[in-house]
């Protein structure tokens, strides 16, 4: 059995999404980044394609609104529950904050609520790499040692360092949130700020030899789940063909460097 957890992101096939079960069943890729269901028919209706391919989620896509008290109870409630249906042990979400550290005090204290009732549950709750509590790696730490609790990880995206930040190399970036990393988003680019062009895995300049290899080290012993995320490139006509090439030269390429 492959050492490294390999999922997929279903919106890898654009707006193809529905074929994407059957067609990772198909190239021996057994989980799946899916949205949080949104109602107990929604969930049956996942189970029962799941079941059909033999399939697993490896993480799924929850929001939370941390600064509004009512709404955020019941998200976080339902996310518990939806998790412990399909045994499910990351949350991947995206936090708004303020450049100004100090006034996200009372979100960081939602926050760790939000930490403690997951923890009771052993999942975890991975942030996004995007601005503003995870621009780059050391913003990131500092987010991280402001939250202070070990329920509440960063999802480390290749890519979104590079989109985000000019002059930055992923990999070295990585370094300064190693401690904290809950997820991984391998999701190529050229490199450019702010240039949406995230080709198949190892079509672009992120390094993730150095990557996987550090992450899969000794001292730090993460394996997954790793999920590939292929958001193609702007002003292309994205087909269903070209969707499931890119996501098979992806599983192709990782597995050439790395035990997945």
């Amino acid at each position: 059995m492959a050492k490294n957890m390999l999922s997929c992101r279903i919106g890898s096939y654009g707006p193809f999404e529905l074929h994407s079960f059957e067609h990772l069943a198909g190239i021996g890729v057994k989980y799946l980044e899916y949205p949080l269901p949104s109602s107990d028919k929604a969930a049956e209706m996942l189970k029962d394609l799941l079941q059909e391919f033999d399939l697993k989620i490896g993480s799924f896509q929850a929001n939370f609104d941390p600064l509004e008290d009512k709404k955020f109870d019941d998200q976080v409630q339902q996310a518990i529950d939806m998790a412990g249906q399909f045994d499910v042990k990351v949350l991947f979400t995206s936090i708004k904050g303020d450049t100004n550290f100090k006034k996200n005090e009372r979100l960081f204290a939602r926050l760790r609520v939000l930490g403690d009732r997951v923890k009771e549950k052993g999942i975890k709750v991975c942030l996004e790499t995007h601005p503003e509590l995870v621009l780059n790696g050391k913003v990131g730490k500092k987010t991280m040692e402001a939250i202070n609790h070990e329920a509440i990880r960063i999802n480390f995206d290749t890519a979104n360092m590079y989109y985000y930040n000019k002059a930055i190399d992923s990999s070295k970036e990585l370094e300064h949130i190693i401690n904290y990393v809950g997820s991984v988003h391998l999701k190529d680019t050229d490199g450019k700020y702010h240039s949406w062009c995230f080709p198949a895995l190892g079509k672009g300049i992120v390094k993730f030899p150095e990557i996987l290899k550090r992450l899969n080290s000794a001292s730090v012993n993460f394996f997954g789940p790793f999920t590939m995320e292929i958001e193609g490139i702007r002003g292309e006509t994205l087909t269903l063909e070209l969707a499931k090439q890119r996501v098979e030269d992806s599983v192709k390429y990782l597995k050439s460097i790395a035990d997945f």
